[in-house]
This record gives C-alpha cells, sequence and structure tokens, in this order.
C-alpha cells in the first residue's frame, strides 16, 4: 500500500500520485483498475470502454500498463481499494498528524508505509513484504526518465517581472523581463527556467488573483531605486509571509535614522545593499551577523556584514603573481636608453604602464619582430590564469609601414631601407 496527500484533485495530481507509487513499489503493474474519474475519463462509451483524456492517454503508454475501468455505480467491483482507503484513514489519519509541509507529512507516511509492510495479513502466513518481493519479478521495469506529469508550457515575462499561471501571479528575475521561459507546474510548486537552466520556484497557490514573489528578484532594482524600499510590495509580502525576520524592518528604520544623524541620507540604499546580500548567502546567515553586529555595538554595513557572513566559509583570494624583475635599459638596441619592460605574465584583464615605459611606435620591424616573438614564447609557457596580470601586447606597426620597409630592401628605394639593418651596420642592397 502507497498512500500520500496532495493540496488537489487535478490531473497532475492524480498521475504525479501514481508515479510516486510506481517508485516506491520498484516498478509497474501490468493492469490497473479504474473509477470512472474525469481526471482519465473524457467520457464513458458502451460497456467498458472509455474515451480518455489525452494526457493520461500518454502516461499508461509511457509506463506500459493498461487500464482497466469499473463500471458507473459498482464499488463492488473495485472493494479492496474501498477497504484499504478505509484502513488509511483509521491507522496514519487518527488522530490528524502535525507537520510543517505537505513534503514533510508525505515523508512521514512513506515510512510508515514501509512499516506497514512487515504486517501480516489476516489468513496469510507471510508479511506483506515477502509478498511483494515476489511479484516485483513480474512487475514492468521503471522507464529510464520519468514522464513529466505537470503543465509545461512557455510563457513570456511582463513587465512588472512576473509570469501568470492559473489566475495567479508569480515572480521572476527583473533580468528576465520580457524574455520567453519554459514554465513547469506540479501540484506543490512552480518552476520557471531559461533554457536548462532554473531561474525561479515558487510554492504553488490555489486561490485566485494571488501574487507569489520572491524578494531576491527585486534587489537589483531597490538598489538602483532606493527610495522605493519601503514600499516595495516583495519586502512587504517577505516580511508577512515570514521570508523575511520581522526586525529586518526595525532594523532598515534604525538605520535611516542613524545615517541621517551622520548627514549621509542614505539608509534605504545601504539596506537595499544588505539584502543584496542574500543573493549569496542565506537570509540567516545574513540575520546572524545583523544580530552580532547589533550587539557588539558597531555600524552594520553591507561591507562588514559580508565579511561576518563569509568568515570561515570562504578562502582568502590568492595574492597576485608579479614579476620581481626591473625594467632594464636596453644598450645593445636601436632605441638605446629607453626602458624595456619586462613580460609579467598572462590574463584577460591588462595592467598599463606607465607613458614613461611604454615602448615607442617607432620601434623597427626587425627587432619588433624580435620582441612580438619572444611574448608569443612567453604566451605559450604561461597560459593564462584568473590570478596573473599582463601587460599589453606591443604595438604592431601598420601594414604600410612593412611594405615600405620591404620595398627599400629589395629596390634600395625609400627612407634609407630598414632603419634596424641600418643601426645594426648593415649595407642596403
Amino acid at each position: 500500500m502507497f498512500v500520500e496527500v496532495f493540496p488537489t484533485e487535478r490531473q497532475e495530481a492524480f498521475l504525479l500520485g501514481q508515479r510516486h507509487a510506481f517508485e516506491f513499489w520498484g516498478g509497474v503493474p501490468r493492469t490497473a483498475v479504474y473509477d470512472n474519474l474525469t481526471p482519465a475519463v473524457q467520457r464513458i462509451l458502451r460497456g467498458h470502454q472509455r474515451k480518455e483524456q489525452e494526457t493520461f492517454t500518454h502516461f499508461h503508454s509511457a509506463y506500459g500498463f493498461e487500464a482497466i475501468f469499473a463500471n458507473p455505480a459498482a464499488g463492488w467491483e473495485k472493494g479492496s481499494v474501498e477497504n484499504l482507503v478505509g484502513y488509511a484513514r483509521r491507522t496514519y489519519l487518527v488522530p490528524l498528524p502535525r507537520a510543517a509541509s505537505l513534503q514533510e507529512l508525505n515523508a512521514w507516511l512513506c515510512e510508515r508505509c514501509r512499516e506497514d509492510q512487515q504486517r501480516i495479513m489476516a489468513g496469510r502466513e507471510q508479511p506483506i513484504a515477502t509478498a511483494l518481493a515476489v511479484e516485483q519479478a513480474a512487475l514492468t521495469p521503471l522507464p529510464a526518465y520519468p514522464v513529466e506529469v505537470g503543465d509545461v508550457r512557455e510563457v513570456v515575462v511582463r513587465s512588472t517581472g512576473r509570469v501568470r499561471y492559473a489566475t495567479n501571479w508569480y515572480s521572476v528575475p527583473s533580468r528576465s523581463s520580457g524574455q520567453r521561459l519554459t514554465r513547469k507546474a506540479d501540484p506543490f510548486a512552480v518552476r520557471l527556467y531559461a533554457g536548462d537552466a532554473l531561474v525561479a520556484t515558487h510554492a504553488r497557490a490555489y486561490g485566485r488573483e494571488q501574487v507569489v514573489e520572491d524578494f531576491r528578484h527585486y534587489v537589483p532594482l531597490l538598489m538602483a531605486k532606493p527610495f522605493a524600499v519601503p514600499f516595495a510590495s516583495a519586502l512587504r509580502s517577505a516580511l508577512a509571509t515570514g521570508q523575511l525576520p520581522s526586525s529586518w524592518e526595525t532594523f532598515r528604520q534604525e538605520l535611516v535614522v542613524r545615517r541621517e544623524a551622520a548627514a549621509l541620507h542614505d539608509g534605504n540604499r545601504e539596506f537595499a545593499r544588505i539584502l543584496h546580500l542574500c543573493l549569496t548567502h542565506s537570509v540567516a546567515a545574513v540575520g546572524a551577523a545583523l544580530e552580532l553586529a547589533a550587539a557588539s555595538g558597531s555600524s552594520a554595513t553591507a561591507l562588514t556584514l559580508s565579511a561576518t557572513c563569509s568568515c570561515g566559509r570562504r578562502r582568502p583570494s590568492p595574492p597576485l603573481r608579479l614579476s620581481t624583475r626591473r625594467a632594464t635599459r636596453s644598450t645593445n638596441s636601436p632605441n638605446r636608453g629607453r626602458i624595456s619592460p619586462s613580460i609579467i605574465g598572462c590574463s584577460p584583464r591588462c595592467l598599463p604602464l606607465p607613458r614613461a615605459q611604454q615602448p615607442p611606435r617607432s620601434v623597427r620591424c626587425t627587432h619588433e619582430h624580435d620582441a612580438h616573438a619572444a611574448h608569443d614564447a612567453h604566451a605559450a609557457r604561461h597560459p593564462p590564469g584568473r590570478d596573473v596580470l599582463r601587460l599589453p601586447r606591443l604595438p604592431r606597426l601598420p601594414v604600410s609601414r612593412h611594405l615600405t620597409s620591404v620595398t627599400g630592401h629589395l629596390t634600395g628605394v625609400g627612407a634609407g631601407g630598414c632603419g634596424g639593418c641600418r643601426d645594426q651596420g648593415r649595407k642596403r642592397p
């Protein structure tokens, strides 16, 4: 026996309960007997023939079992099912169990069902678990991937940063406004995906015209418009539903007064920065940092709270690896007396040299080619890293400068040939 509770009797709950039952038993029975319930039957035909709901047909076809329907108003055709329903109510739901959520209640019921398998039924000589192990050999194996039983559709995010499902509104991150997302709804949650990435998860609401928001989705907007912090509906609902402790509103008001006394007038902006910490840390960790700051008497700012939240959990950033070689003066190059910088490393980011140390654009072609070859060889030995800085590549000469030098070599025409060759004492051909 498998027992599970749902907040609704809709089709997705009907199908999800069967999927969980198959997973609990470790296989799929070859036949299943149903009443003429609307989630499975669209119209009753002659005899045992039924016009099934399209989604239900897809479900039992994917799991590979035959659906058999009882006659209308003929409860004796499935009397064992009715008896098990009464047994489960008397055994598990009297007195009513207490749980923080339906997920917790279903986990408790699943454990009770496993314990019930050790029971020996009347007229039997072996426990239910032994009989189940024998019957599992005849069950159809489960599919490699479970069948998606929720409502899956493509939706467009409104300019308010919300999507609509079954007369209710659900928030998404503000950066997703105007985008197309995939909505997956099951009896317990509504999930929104951008491709394969999960961008929002909400508990499903069954009222009408309800707005389900997550304050984290609006934090970037509140940082840009801190004046809206006291009036943001997402924050008010978070305080009302317990997503944020009620003490945070008191802290915000005290922060505004304290910052105005210091002639800063940015208390709401600083509170928005503190809310931004909830994107990378849990609300409990940020709340603990706020209490620690209040107990020590120090002013709680986003910077100090970030250091408190990260204490003992994040490794310190490694130091930057810089070269110890100093810039030297070249004595054997045509640019005698000029400073030639040493290569520090390679990285996507570049540290620009001071103007006095930047190589001149008048570097001749031969020696510039040598410098670029040395730079390329160093880059091959030291692949790019996150914690290493790199100097910019030496500037390349325009194509016209190279053509002039080549022409001077070949024809003897031009401004004295290649400057590098002239400085090295070569004769012009």
